[in-house]
């Protein structure tokens, strides 16, 4: 006997299918519960093997904010542990305090601003032995390019760079910029 079009057969198989799909709904469950809880204990605990391969060529960065293999470049210390000063060689009255703000706000540690006695067309970054890796990165947080900003300490700048890791030379570029 056929049932009417849109009810049950009276034979209770819907009952039996729903009964079943119910039981292999919750089994899919609980074997998707158990290998989570399998792969959660045992993906967390593995240490990280890391394999020297030798020195490698240094990527070329295209942005100056990831190398050519999509990793950032080195940034050495912290902001936090970078001690800076901006010397004004712009001409633009406040330009060495707005760019010491921006430090500041970056979480670079910073002196006082001051003004230099030598102009600057281009800003330079100046970095005492040991620092180069954070001058770039002030560099870059400046958005300059480093391969043409970042140089060691000279020894003559036209201000005194106190007891900072990073000096810098704020130029008539930067300061037009308003950053």
């Amino acid at each position: 006997m056929n049932a009417p079009r849109g009810h049950a057969a009276g034979d209770s198989s819907f009952a039996r299918s729903a009964g079943a799909s119910a039981g292999r709904g919750l089994l899919l469950i609980v074997v998707a519960v158990a290998v989570g809880a399998f792969l959660l204990s045992q993906g967390f605990d593995n240490p990280v093997t890391v394999v020297d391969t030798g020195p490698t060529e240094p990527a070329t960065s295209t942005d100056d904010t990831t190398t050519t293999d999509g990793t950032l470049p080195p940034a050495g210390r912290s902001p936090a542990e970078t001690k800076v000063v901006v010397a004004n060689g712009s001409g633009v009255d406040g330009a060495a305090g707005q760019e010491t703000n921006v430090l500041v706000a970056a979480g670079y540690v910073t002196l006082d601003p001051t003004n230099s006695d030598t102009p600057a067309d281009t800003t330079i970054v100046y970095y005492t032995d040991g620092w180069d890796l954070e001058a770039t990165t002030l560099a870059q947080t400046l958005g300059l390019d480093p391969a043409l900003s970042v140089q060691p300490l000279a020894e003559t700048l036209g201000f005194d760079p106190l007891d900072a890791n990073i000096a810098v030379l704020l130029g008539a570029d930067l300061a037009a910029t308003g950053e």
